[in-house]
């Protein structure tokens, strides 16, 4: 296999979803580093708050028949794909590659915001992304810090991260739909739609968190 160095190096490892997911409070600031401008990926989704089926990822990604299109087409209106984006930061704190997961309306806000600082990130920045509001007034922002206010660990990690990506594996990973007994389970307890699922040594479960 032999050495890697700069450019050669990518991020492959398998991911734990639990690990790499990036939840922001209420104004709560994370410092990141963005390995290149292109670090996100568009998908479709489907999600009903009011029947605790939180954002899931529509089966089409992986090119199965999905159950939650089943149900919208079957009348189910509230199940209607719609468009999400998932963005790959490095994060300054946990020393890793972590995904945050964004509405439609989120997301093309911060690809604006990323492809305005283009020439810092290709500098290399260290940026503080800051979630301000709630509710459906709720902002995420990227504000660079500047050079001279640089901790030596965040020096030292924008030296690291240089040539590093994110592969389309990782995003393939974070953006993978549950297991089909999985969702139909969740469309049965949430709306009575399709058969009840039986899973040996579970317990029924009416939603997972949002990613």
């Amino acid at each position: 296999m032999g050495l890697k160095r700069g450019n050669e190096v990518s991020i492959k490892e398998k991911v734990n979803i639990k690990d790499v997911r990036l939840r922001m409070k209420e104004n709560e600031t994370v410092d990141v580093i963005l390995l290149g401008i292109n670090d996100y990926v568009q998908y479709e989704s489907h999600s009903s708050f009011n029947h605790q089926i939180y954002p899931q990822p529509c089966f089409d990604v992986i090119d199965k028949p999905c159950p939650f299109c089943e149900a919208y087409k079957s009348g189910h209106v509230e199940m209607k794909p719609v468009q999400r984006f998932s963005f790959a930061f490095y994060c300054v704190d946990s020393d890793k590659v972590m995904f945050w997961d964004a509405t439609y309306t989120q997301g093309k806000k911060l690809i604006k915001q990323i492809r305005d600082f283009a020439e810092d990130i290709e500098y290399g920045t260290v940026f503080k992304f800051e979630r301000t509001g709630k509710g459906t007034d709720t902002a995420y922002n990227l504000i660079p810090k500047a050079e001279r206010k640089l901790s030596p660990k965040e020096k030292g990690l924008l030296e690291s991260t240089k040539g590093m990506t994110v592969e389309d594996e990782m995003f393939e990973e974070v953006c993978r739909p549950v297991t089909e007994d999985y969702a139909r389970e969740l469309l049965f307890n949430g709306f009575g739609f399709g058969e009840k699922v039986e899973r040996e040594g579970t317990k029924p479960k009416k939603a997972v968190l949002p990613f």
